[in-house]
């Protein structure tokens, strides 16, 4: 269920980032499996203004859980930059539930020598977070929210 998900917002995502004229290369299109260190290597090599990976988040110990979050690696300020960019416009919607950027030591951020975030676009293991996951109209409005986020972070840098 989370790799249908994930492709479907990040599709989506292109989508838009496309119609605002900035290019978007994907790690993956279609229903593959790619490892980590594959995934480094095309953000590196592409020399991404901002990588970022997307993500469902589970927590089996407590279902009550959920809400959008963005991880940087520690020590990256350009990270943790778009992360707060990303988060902000989500909270602005009013229609997503943000948690909170935090520095985090996952291998797809440590290793990219570009700007990276992660977001986990909410919690599977959340009964009402996973179903509005699975909607269409939903998975289109986190892509809205962080496209929004990237336009604004990659704007701020810009100017």
């Amino acid at each position: 269920m989370e790799k249908e998900i994930n492709l479907a917002v990040v599709l989506k995502m292109r989508e838009l980032l496309e119609n605002q004229d900035i290019r978007v290369v994907l790690t993956r299109e279609q229903d593959m499996f790619m490892k980590l260190e594959e995934r480094v290597q095309v953000a590196n090599g592409e020399k991404a203004d901002l990588f970022v990976s997307i993500h469902c988040n589970y927590y089996e110990k407590d279902s009550s859980i959920y809400g959008l979050e963005c991880y940087y690696c520690k020590g990256a300020e350009e990270g943790k930059y778009y992360a707060e960019r990303i988060l902000d416009t989500i909270e602005k919607s009013g229609e997503i539930v943000s948690r909170n950027a935090k520095p985090s030591g996952y291998y797809i951020l440590k290793n990219t020598t570009v700007p990276a975030v992660l977001v986990e676009v909410g919690y599977l293991s959340n009964y009402n977070e996973r179903n509005q996951l699975t909607s269409g109209e939903y998975q289109g409005k986190l892509a809205q929210g962080l496209v929004e986020g990237i336009l604004e972070g990659l704007e701020g840098k810009a100017g």
